[in-house]
């Protein structure tokens, strides 16, 4: 396509429509191309057409064209010189870009490029230059802020080149807890430009405003000097949630480390040092995803060495729990040495959390899913049938196989008498075809066994099987012709089985 790849298409009888937010575009011929240039901007939900109309539908309104209308305001797009002008422009942005450290030459280069008549023909060209000048909002750094400030009081840079150099100012000042120099650049994008409605200056400068009212707080305690930046520190993590200029997905804590480890440098002693070394911990290792690798483990347990009686333990015993199942060996011994481990630490927190009964709750629930997933760790059921179509009536033999996955033998309780494991049955038109035993037999015999000797068991599901549902015994009466999906199970461990399918005819 040559107008680009970024477009939707609709095709109609007499053309072909491409369109985008702000474009419109269409061809007769799939040769010459033509952009409709009073066509509004905003995110296109659907966009339908017929023989004379076409028909939008944008996020608060619908807006019908008359073919004849978009034909005769439509320019042709001379494609090749627009993808030429492409290549030149983001040669030329890189160049610009480049120069960035050097405010004075970036602003000259743009205003150049702004001149450039050929981009001027293109709207998408236009709006890239355009949107230069705010680059200048990441262009302040520790060595060139004191150039830019003395550079801004020249009063020889105006505009929108100001503006977003005075936002840089705000965001660099913020962004290092500089909250008095922060809140004088905000002050002076409020006198300069206050028409000006920018979401990041409006959350941004609240946000200054509230950690300065709270610090002055903080002051008006008399706290000791450790709870002082203690609660400092608590200040500028809100600051960092309420303002949009440490990160979006992931945040830039520096500012909060800055604190924690002023404390722990000044006040190693402090009964707060627990706390931010725990912090300073969770930091170092959390991923961007939030995983905690296999190697924080051994700090974390010194942690517990260093702070036998911290009131944080049980916070610790839950990172050492998902360090130790965000492992990534595929190895099942190691595997199963992992669960246990995250087992074990879980297990010695829930004595000191029997006040806290929300995480105790948790911890109790999160050690029963761990040991039902161990147990899909160490053992592993295949299901096989003797052959994939039946008739009516014929035995329906199936071969189970428990598998020990572990290099040490296993130790497993089965069903003594009938089948070892229990069935489920599913058919599209038969809900259910046990048929229950007149006497239950619910004796169960335990199996050691290694990996080299597996458990296997042939039944015939239709004269002797168990049920899924508490493991009756009996058999399934499969007389219904069509297709039939099993699975076998083991309650107690919440083992699964593959799914099979059988024809009955």
């Amino acid at each position: 396509m040559p107008i680009g790849q970024s477009f939707t298409i609709c095709r109609s009888e007499d053309c072909v429509w491409f369109y985008r937010e702000n474009d419109l575009f269409y061809t007769k011929d799939n040769n010459l191309f033509y952009s409709f240039i009073k066509f509004p901007q905003g995110y296109i939900r659907q966009f339908d057409q017929d023989s004379s109309y076409v028909y939008v539908l944008f996020d608060e309104k619908l807006v019908i064209f008359n073919k004849n209308y978009i034909f005769k305001n439509s320019i042709l797009f001379e494609y090749e010189e627009h993808n030429q002008l492409v290549k030149m422009y983001f040669e030329e942005s890189r160049i610009i870009n480049d120069s960035i450290q050097n405010i004075e030459k970036f602003i000259n280069s743009v205003k150049l490029l702004k001149k450039n008549e050929d981009y001027n023909k293109y709207e998408d060209l236009c709006a890239m230059i355009n949107n230069l000048p705010s680059q200048l909002e990441n262009a302040i750094y520790n060595d060139n802020v004191l150039n830019t400030i003395n550079l801004l009081e020249k009063g020889t840079i105006e505009g929108e080149y100001r503006f977003f150099i005075l936002k840089g100012l705000c965001k660099y000042y913020l962004t290092k807890a500089d909250i008095s120099n922060s809140l004088n650049f905000f002050k002076k994008i409020k006198q300069e430009f206050p028409d000006i409605n920018d979401r990041c200056i409006e959350y941004s400068y609240e946000s200054a405003l509230k950690y300065n009212h709270s610090l002055d707080s903080l002051y008006a305690l008399n706290l000791t000097p450790d709870s002082l930046i203690f609660r400092q520190a608590h200040l500028r993590m809100k600051l960092i949630e309420s303002s949009c200029w440490f990160g979006e997905s992931w945040y830039r804590l520096n500012i909060v480390e800055d604190k924690y480890k002023e404390l722990l440098v000044k006040f190693p002693n402090s009964k707060l040092a627990d706390n931010a070394e725990l912090w300073l911990l969770e930091y170092q290792f959390y991923g961007d995803e939030g995983g905690l690798p296999h190697e924080s483990i051994s700090h974390f347990k010194d942690f517990k060495k260093k702070y036998p009686d911290s009131d944080v333990l049980s916070n610790v015993a839950l990172n050492i729990f998902h360090a130790y199942m965000n492992s990534d060996s595929e190895n099942p011994d190691t595997i199963i040495f992992n669960y246990d481990c995250a087992i074990h630490e879980l297990e010695n927190a829930l004595p000191s959390l029997k006040n806290d009964t929300l995480k105790y709750k948790m911890i109790l629930s999160t050690l029963r899913e761990l040991q039902n997933g161990k147990n899909s760790k160490i053992f592993k059921i295949e299901l096989k049938s003797e052959k994939v179509k039946y008739l009516k009536g014929e035995d329906i033999v199936i071969t189970t196989k428990i598998i020990n996955l572990l290099s040490k033998s296993q130790k497993i309780k089965l069903y003594k008498n009938s089948s070892m494991l229990t069935f489920s049955i599913n058919n599209e038109n038969v809900k259910d075809c046990f048929i229950p035993s007149a006497t239950s037999d619910e004796n169960m015999i335990e199996h050691t066994f290694s990996r080299e000797m597996p458990i296997i068991q042939k039944i015939v599901l239709n004269k002797d099987a168990r049920h899924w549902d508490k493991g009756r015994n009996g058999k399934f009466n499969i007389i219904k012709p069509g297709n039939y999906y099993i699975s076998a199970m083991d309650g107690s461990l919440n083992l699964d089985s593959n799914q099979i399918q059988i024809i009955v005819e």
